[in-house]
């Protein structure tokens, strides 16, 4: 299930959403970030639309107080959100996520996380690209969150 990622004609380092709007640029969030979560405030400025959505064939972990997802080797699906970021602002905000995710653009292999283009399906169905974080390091002795879900992983542990 892959889109072929539409691109700003202005600047090809940055994906449309593939539903036909290039003045919002969308990323997917599933954990820290989402709306609410502790991290919410760091990407909150540079927003100005979310839905809830899911990512297929990648499963989560906790990586101690936060979330990383990976890849799955069956089935997995990640929950989480489709963040809109305000074209007008995007580098600054890329920025910001990109050091907080610890994301080296210069050095992929010792980055903590990794940008990647995936496609989400929104709530309403509608398959759309977008950029995420994955987890960049062992998963070995992390725990797997089998429900996909930090929002139901953070309730659980209460």
């Amino acid at each position: 299930m892959n889109l072929n990622y539409q691109y700003c004609e202005q600047d090809q380092d940055i994906i449309c959403d593939g539903c036909g709007d290039c003045d919002k640029i969308p990323v997917f969030v599933y954990g820290t970030l989402m709306t609410g979560e502790s991290n919410w405030s760091i990407i909150r400025p540079f927003v100005y639309g979310t839905v809830p959505a899911s990512l297929p064939n990648y499963e989560m972990v906790s990586v101690n107080h936060y979330p990383g997802i990976i890849e799955a080797e069956e089935f997995g699906v990640v929950f989480g959100q489709l963040m809109y970021i305000k074209k007008s602002r995007y580098w600054e905000a890329i920025k910001r996520l990109d050091q907080l995710e610890g994301f080296q653009k210069d050095h992929p292999k010792s980055s903590l996380f990794l940008r990647k283009k995936v496609t989400v399906i929104t709530e309403n169905g509608v398959l759309c690209g977008a950029y995420v974080y994955t987890f960049n390091r062992s998963i070995k002795g992390l725990k797997k969150i089998k429900h996909g879900n930090w929002k139901i992983f953070m309730e659980e542990r209460r």
